[in-house]
C-alpha cells in the first residue's frame, strides 16, 4: 500500500504544480505570497516544490492512518527531502538555465522527475529506523523556512535567483531593478 500511496503522491505533486503556480495571482494576499510563488523568479517557484511536499505530506499522514501504516519521523524526512529536491533542482536547473535560458518544457519537465525521484527516496526513508524528536525538530524547521519565504517576497534579495526576469522586478514586483 505505500508503493500506491507514493505512486499517488507523484501524481498529485505534478496536478498541485500546475494549480499552485498560480494561487497568488488569483488571490494576491499577504498569506498567499508566504506559500506559493509571486512572480517568475527562479527562486519564488521553489515555493512550488517546498509547499507541494507539505500538502502532500498532510494527505499521506491521513492516508498512513487510515491504512494503519506505521512511518518513522514521517515530517522530518519530508522537510529534508523538500530541501534536497530544491537544491537537486536548482543544481541542474541553473546551469542550463544560464545556457539556454527559459524554457517552460525543460523546467516542468526537471521539476517532474525531481518529484518522481523524491517519491522514490521517500518510500525507501520511510522504511528505515525511528530517531525521537526529528519530528518536532522538522516542524520547528518548516516554520522557519515559511518565515524565509514570507520574508524573501516582501524583501527579496538583489541576486539574479530572486529577479523575475519577465517583468525585470524583484519580489511581489513592486521592486524595480
Amino acid at each position: 500500500m505505500l508503493k500506491k500511496i507514493k505512486i499517488g503522491s507523484f501524481i498529485g505533486l505534478c496536478m498541485l504544480s500546475f494549480l499552485t503556480h498560480f494561487i497568488y495571482k488569483w488571490f494576491p494576499h499577504t498569506i498567499s505570497a508566504i506559500f506559493f510563488p509571486v512572480n517568475e523568479s527562479i527562486f519564488e517557484h521553489m515555493k512550488i516544490i517546498f509547499t507541494n511536499m507539505m500538502i502532500i505530506a498532510i494527505f499521506e499522514i491521513i492516508l498512513f492512518k487510515k491504512y494503519n501504516i506505521h512511518v518513522t519521523n514521517y515530517l522530518f524526512k519530508t522537510f529534508c527531502l523538500s530541501l534536497l529536491s530544491i537544491a537537486v533542482y536548482l543544481t541542474i536547473f541553473i546551469p542550463i538555465y544560464n545556457v539556454i535560458g527559459e524554457n517552460m518544457f525543460f523546467s516542468i519537465g526537471l521539476l517532474f522527475i525531481v518529484f518522481l525521484a523524491s517519491q522514490y527516496i521517500s518510500y525507501h526513508l520511510l522504511q528505515c529506523k525511528e530517531h525521537k524528536n526529528l519530528d518536532f525538530l522538522a516542524i520547528v524547521l518548516i516554520i522557519c523556512i515559511y518565515i524565509a519565504f514570507g520574508i524573501l517576497a516582501y524583501k527579496p534579495l538583489k541576486h539574479p535567483l530572486f529577479l523575475d526576469s519577465l517583468n525585470n522586478k524583484y519580489g511581489i514586483n513592486i521592486y524595480d531593478i
